[in-house]
């Protein structure tokens, strides 16, 4: 038992709680930035404390129309099958994870070829990344109405810039892919960047 004369120091003890926050502090950051270089620097050594599962759940952000980032697969069918619309899938069903083994990176796609969003009409992708919803992309027959209608409803405007945020999360963009199909599309950033992580630790 400590004597009062033998206590430590008060500054000595604050002096080695700050090593413990600062490794907490930059734990967080690192968890939640998988693709930021200190988490790269990290992996490389072989320090896999901070490395995400690439499965984590976290609270989702709605992207459209009741569908939402990190929603399962199955829980974004029965919204579908709720509303009556029929869909095609792609992709390879989401696995579970094996200890020791390389994190899985399981792509899954559901396709509704007749969708309506703001009174305009085209094809709906929805797009999984293990089992998380990540993005969706729009292509509506008409992408110029559709912006003007967009920016209406949202009150925004894309001005200058191809992208805007709806939330912390979520960026809408729009663009025209490699074989000329112009679509808007919504995204949750972190899910992303996961993504990019997992693409630059082991492809």
């Amino acid at each position: 038992m400590l004597t009062p004369r033998s206590r430590i120091p008060r500054k000595y003890l604050l002096a080695g709680l700050i090593p413990l926050l600062l490794l907490y502090l930059g734990g967080k950051y690192v968890g939640r930035h998988p693709a930021s270089i200190p988490s790269l620097v990290l992996h490389d050594m072989g320090i896999r404390i901070f490395e995400p599962t690439f499965m984590e759940r976290e609270p989702g952000e709605e992207l459209i129309d009741g569908f939402f980032s990190y929603q399962p697969i199955s829980e974004t069918k029965k919204i579908l099958a709720g509303r009556g619309l029929t869909w095609t899938e792609a992709g390879t069903p989401p696995r579970p994870q094996r200890t020791g083994s390389v994190p899985p990176y399981d792509g899954y796609s559901i396709t509704i070829g007749e969708y309506s969003h703001t009174g305009y009409s085209g094809k709906l992708m929805i797009s999984f990344f293990n089992d998380r919803l990540s993005d969706i992309w729009f292509f509506p027959k008409d992408r110029d109405g559709y912006l003007k209608a967009l920016m209406t409803v949202r009150k925004i405007s894309f001005g200058k810039r191809d992208q805007f945020y709806t939330s912390r999360h979520i960026r809408v963009w729009y663009y025209t892919d490699g074989g000329g199909r112009r679509y808007v599309g919504w995204a949750d950033t972190r899910l992303q960047e996961e993504e990019e992580a997992w693409i630059m630790r082991y492809s």
